[in-house]
């Protein structure tokens, strides 16, 4: 109780964190100046490396969802924290509409379903199952473009580029 004065505080902290974290994600590439399309792969990409390479599965999430069962306060804060996420994936798929690369379709349904694979992501890594990134890159990002692309065929030549920007990131790193 030195740096927090409930076990609810310092759980809020903890919260925020992983909330931070993860929002960094979403929130550099939106700041780009990219096209929508490489903005929601490098989301995606980077996201699906942090849950599966992460020491200790982000429980938090987990977490915050049984405790703001019981919570009206956490409720609504866990709710502007997912708010924030599908607004910028909003905006982000609006972009890729406007520049025709995206077909039309209802930004705000896609977010939240988009928001959803990722919460369910975190929340199988959270019990010990892991997602397999370049798996998830190939089929899961090929199956989400074919749905989401103006050009549904375009869809294994853009992932093929993907994969081919992942493998000159991590010869980089490494």
């Amino acid at each position: 109780y030195f740096y927090f004065s409930s076990k609810r505080a310092l759980f809020q902290a903890l919260a925020m964190e992983e909330h931070d974290t993860t929002w960094r994600f979403l929130h550099d590439a939106e700041a780009r100046d990219v096209p929508a399309l490489h903005k929601l792969i490098e989301v995606g990409q980077a996201y699906l490396t942090y849950v599966s390479a992460a020491a200790h599965p982000p429980r938090f999430f987990l977490m915050m969802t049984e405790m703001a069962m019981r919570d009206d306060e956490l409720r609504e804060e866990a709710s502007a924290l997912h708010r924030v996420f599908v607004d910028a994936v909003t905006r982000v798929l609006a972009q890729g509409m406007a520049e025709g690369t995206f077909r039309p379709l209802d930004p705000l349904a896609v977010a939240e379903l988009l928001k959803a694979m990722i919460d369910g992501f975190g929340g199988q890594a959270a019990i010990g199952v892991a997602p397999d990134p370049d798996r998830m890159l190939l089929e899961g990002f090929r199956t989400i473009l074919r749905g989401l692309l103006a050009r549904p065929d375009e869809a294994d030549t853009i992932l093929g580029v993907a994969a081919q920007s992942v493998a000159q990131r991590a010869a980089h790193a490494g």
